[in-house]
């Protein structure tokens, strides 16, 4: 329940800084908008998750075919196997794949954040670098060995909304921030 409050408090904080569409002056219309907004925040978490799932329970049967597959000597299926299991391995990092110029809230500090494949690297004023180690669609999580810190990453309107957490996904995050995708050439 706490996960989707913050998702709703995301949701609220990008269409405050500008999440697009239109821009109402009725408190009907700001209020239906605001429903809106969270109801399709939360269907497109848990249409992530259930995709997450049904990945894994098919990256779990390829292992298996896999195995079989390099037991028997079928190395032509086996390569496809391989293939096939890297492709959605990695499948739901392909939304956060690029840079983006992230503000922190608290301080108002700002950094590139760069994904590439499983890694995300971070520069600005820091420069460090962290293993994606879960996705799930518009969602990941990386964790930060030189730091120790755990940051989860959730697509909203085409915004990155950063959850900053201290060795743990536990609790609340100790830092909240927003990223735009970088234009081209930026």
């Amino acid at each position: 329940m706490k996960r989707f409050i913050w998702i709703g408090a995301a949701a609220t904080l990008v269409l405050l800084l500008g999440g697009g569409g239109q821009e109402f002056t009725s408190l009907a219309a700001k209020s239906a908008k605001r429903k809106y907004d969270s109801a399709l925040a939360a269907a497109q978490l848990e249409y992530d998750r259930q995709a997450q799932k049904a990945r894994d329970a098919y990256l779990a049967e390829l292992n298996a075919a896999l195995k079989q597959a390099l037991r028997s000597e079928q190395l032509d299926e086996a390569n496809r196997l391989k293939a096939e299991i890297e492709a959605k391995s990695i499948e739901g990092s392909n939304r956060l794949a690029g840079a983006w110029n992230v503000t922190w809230m608290h301080g108002g500090l700002t950094a590139r954040y760069t994904f590439t494949r499983n890694v995300v690297e971070v520069t600005g004023t820091v420069h460090y670098t962290g293993k994606v180690q879960s996705v799930g669609g518009s969602e990941a999580i990386a964790v930060f060995p030189e730091t120790g810190d755990v940051h989860r990453y959730t697509l909203i309107h085409g915004r990155l909304f950063i959850e900053g957490f201290s060795k743990t996904l536990s609790g609340q995050p100790n830092s909240i921030g927003l990223g735009e995708p970088v234009k081209s050439g930026s």
